[in-house]
């Protein structure tokens, strides 16, 4: 098989990617994995812009083409109460803003990120 490139994924921190089945999928499939920092959704900038767009266009669903909230919801497979929040953020011009209340880990939640990390590494 040909490749330009070696396969490569950009990856937060979350819990899917440090558990063993993970590290199985990376492992058989010789993926590179390029850890983001923690709450810093900065370094990862096309997905962050990606979700941007959906939520622009998941807005203009229920704020030009008249969707109920519910049937948007629905539609798109979304909890109802998130496309509730993205469009009052919309409407009190705050919808930049969404995503973007990160703030720094504390000492605490750090140990315990590299608490279950090493957790994860030990049961493969």
């Amino acid at each position: 098989m040909y490749r330009s490139r070696d396969p490569r994924i950009v990856r937060d921190n979350g819990s899917l990617f440090v558990s063993k089945e993970w590290r199985e999928v990376i492992r058989h499939f010789e993926i590179e994995e390029i850890p983001i920092r923690v709450r810093h959704p900065e370094s990862n900038g096309r997905i962050e812009r990606y979700h941007r767009s959906v939520r622009e266009e998941v807005i203009k669903l229920v704020t030009q083409e008249k969707l109920s909230r519910t049937e948007a919801a629905r539609m798109l497979s979304i909890p109802s109460s998130t496309l509730g929040n993205w469009v009052k953020a919309y409407k009190n011009g705050e919808l930049g803003d969404i995503g973007k209340t990160y703030w720094p880990l504390t000492d605490i939640e750090m140990e315990l990120a590299r608490g279950k990390k090493e957790n994860a590494t030990l049961k493969m």
